[in-house]
């Protein structure tokens, strides 16, 4: 038998003896190396049970971490869906804002034209000269003016001798003429509009050119 080799236990020897005996040799090994041999570390039992608690506790870890991770990802995918939801509500709101600003513009222009339609319809059933029909003309002519400047429209100022502007005019003839200057408007054919500064129609002229032989 070696010196560390164990002995038999004696015929009859208690177990709480062969149990303090064995206890006995294994310090004494432990004391001779300073760790148990590799094949007992290998096989402890309480290694295991530390390794799996181990394995257990970051296991717990990632769930967590998996589950702050959905409730991240939950949370955002809800507030685009809110976002997305009061854009389109505010959308909503503004065009039905612009629709009745739109209906109280048309409402008012309408208004406006009903006392010109009035007129109309007063000189259409009159009989009389001609004098007091061209004063209903001329009556119902100027409310309709009034009813479009109210609601922004506005005529180009232009008459004969103005220099022709080709922002505002549009020339459909051009005519000799010795009393206007090349280029200057003769003749107004039909008058030209604005609607709130921007130009709605040109005014149509006839202008002057320069009679052949003049330097």
């Amino acid at each position: 038998m070696t010196e560390h080799e164990s002995a038999a236990p004696a015929p009859g020897e208690p177990a709480d003896a062969v149990q303090a005996r064995t206890d006995e040799e294994a310090e004494a090994v432990l004391g001779e190396t300073g760790a148990l041999p590799e094949e007992s570390a290998e096989e402890d039992p309480l290694a295991l049970r530390v390794q799996i608690a181990e394995l257990r506790a970051e296991n717990d870890t990632l769930r967590r971490d998996l589950t702050a991770a959905r409730q991240r990802a939950d949370d955002e995918r809800l507030a685009r869906v809110r976002a997305q939801a009061d854009f389109d509500n505010a959308r909503k709101r503004m065009l039905a804002e612009q629709a009745r600003a739109q209906d109280d513009a048309r409402r008012g222009l309408i208004a406006d034209l009903l006392a010109s339609v009035d007129n109309l319809e007063r000189a259409s059933e009159a009989s009389g000269d001609v004098d007091s029909l061209k004063k209903g003309v001329d009556l119902t002519l100027r409310q309709l003016q009034e009813a479009f400047a109210r609601a922004g429209l506005d005529a180009v100022e232009v008459g004969p001798g103005a220099p022709f502007d080709p922002r505002l005019h549009e020339a459909v003839a051009s005519v000799p003429a010795a009393d206007h200057a090349d280029g200057e408007v003769v003749k107004v054919e039909r008058r030209g509009y604005t609607f709130r500064g921007a130009l709605l129609r040109p005014a149509l002229v006839t202008v002057a050119k320069a009679p052949a032989g003049r330097d």
